[in-house]
C-alpha cells in the first residue's frame, strides 16, 4: 500500500478524463463502492464528479433447510 495517497490515482483519473475529452466524450460515469474505506468519496468530488445516484445492493444468505 506504499502507492496510497501520492496522488497517482488523481493523476491518472485527470489524464483519462482529458483524454476523453480529445476524443469527443460527453459524460463520464464511475460506479463506486460507497463503503469502501480507500477515500475514494472524497477523490473524485475533487476531480469534478458529482454524485447522480445512489445503488442499493440486496443479499439473502441461503442457508440449508434441514
Amino acid at each position: 500500500r506504499g502507492h496510497r495517497r501520492k496522488g497517482l490515482a488523481g493523476a491518472m483519473i485527470a489524464h483519462t478524463v482529458d483524454r476523453l475529452r480529445e476524443m469527443g466524450g460527453g459524460v463520464l460515469d464511475l460506479t463506486v463502492d460507497a463503503t469502501s474505506e480507500t477515500g475514494a468519496d472524497r477523490l473524485y468530488p475533487r476531480l469534478g464528479f458529482r454524485p447522480v445516484t445512489r445503488l442499493l445492493d440486496y443479499r439473502r444468505r441461503l442457508t440449508s433447510a434441514g
